[in-house]
């Protein structure tokens, strides 16, 4: 009995044991057909993309062909035309290319006859009423406070101080409006001028449009050519001359005035120095005051003429190329003498570099 549950038991383990051999042998051959599997899987994948990489190349040399014959066909239709016609496909009219055409003498002097005239050449129809109507309100406010100016001048001054003060007052009010609407319009006038030239030739700075806007308005031409530092200093010099100008004068007629009444021999008219004064002292102070104004007045004719000048010249000069390497150099050196080797001379070299 012994030996027979022993031998049993030895059966068992050895069924157990070839059982576990089997499962693990069935795993292993699992795992290798997955990996196996796999493998294969991945290769023919590659395969695959390896045989698609010579039509996706054959598509992609198309694809680029195709672009460059379109390329090549679009510059071919573009050869010959400019810009203005491929941004702007519709031709332009008869009279725009005659417009075009002008000359910058023209529409400058288009625009001095007829403000708005610029204008209407260049194309820029929003901008004449502005122009027009600017130039000839200001023109009619000028004229119609100037009449006001006169018709308070005929009226004779009351005695009563209070409205005699008043209508001074209106007087000098009349005054200044007047002066200001003819500022106002000339200021009008100007800039419709200088806006006609310049928007006739927007790509390149004309010296003909910055000669006649500086003439027109001192510092626009300076403006016009971006030198904007020199602006202030033109009206400036402008204010100070001016000024000096209007002192001077108001001083001169003053002691014109006092001479004329020594002189007159009328004994009703005494100068405002009584004899404070004698008539050479009045007639030195005369003269000294009336040539100072000359000269104030001399130097605001240069200004206004160094003011178109540097403006036309500035244009000239607006593409000029200044390198900043331009240098020079000055040193002295000792020259020798023709023919006697031991003696020189002392010489100055300037040597520029550019």
């Amino acid at each position: 009995m012994t030996s027979e549950k022993g031998r049993s038991k030895g059966e068992k383990r050895s069924n157990a044991i070839i059982a576990h051999i089997a499962l693990y042998a069935s795993l292993s051959l699992l795992t290798l057909t997955i990996t196996k599997t796999k493998a294969q899987d991945s290769v023919q994948l590659q395969t695959d993309s390896l045989q698609s990489v010579p039509s996706v190349i054959t598509d992609t040399v198309s694809a680029v062909r195709i672009s460059a014959t379109k390329l090549i066909d679009a510059s071919t239709s573009l050869q010959g035309k400019t810009a203005e016609s491929i941004f702007h496909p519709f031709p332009k009219s008869r009279f725009r290319r005659f417009c075009d055409s002008l000359s910058m003498s023209t529409v400058a002097l288009s625009a001095l006859v007829l403000p708005g005239a610029g204008q209407v050449i260049n194309g820029d129809y929003w901008k004449v009423p502005l122009v027009t109507g600017s130039v000839v309100g200001f023109t009619w406010a000028s004229v119609y406070f100037h009449r006001r100016y006169n018709s308070l001048l005929s009226e004779t001054l009351s005695l009563v101080p209070s409205t005699k003060i008043e209508q001074e007052s209106r007087r000098i009010e009349m005054r200044s409006l007047r002066n200001g609407s003819i500022v106002a319009a000339a200021v009008s006038y100007s800039l419709g001028v200088a806006d006609a030239l310049v928007n006739h030739s927007p790509n390149f700075k004309s010296p003909f449009a910055a000669l006649v806007s500086s003439a027109l308005l001192p510092g626009l031409g300076q403006m016009y050519t971006h030198s904007y530092w020199k602006v202030p200093i033109i009206y400036g010099a402008a204010v100070y001359l001016t000024s000096q100008f209007m002192r001077m004068d108001q001083l001169y007629r003053r002691f014109d005035k006092a001479l004329t009444y020594l002189l007159d021999e009328n004994p009703e008219t005494i100068d405002e120095f009584e004899g404070k004064r004698s008539r050479q002292d009045i007639q030195y102070f005369r003269d000294y005051y009336r040539r100072n104004r000359d000269l104030s007045l001399l130097g605001l004719s240069l200004l206004y003429v160094l003011n178109v000048i540097d403006a036309y010249v500035g244009a000239h000069l607006y593409y000029w190329n200044v390198d900043s390497d331009l240098a020079m150099r000055i040193y002295p050196s000792l020259t020798p003498s023709f023919g006697n080797a031991s003696s020189g001379v002392l010489a100055m070299n300037f040597n520029l570099y550019f």
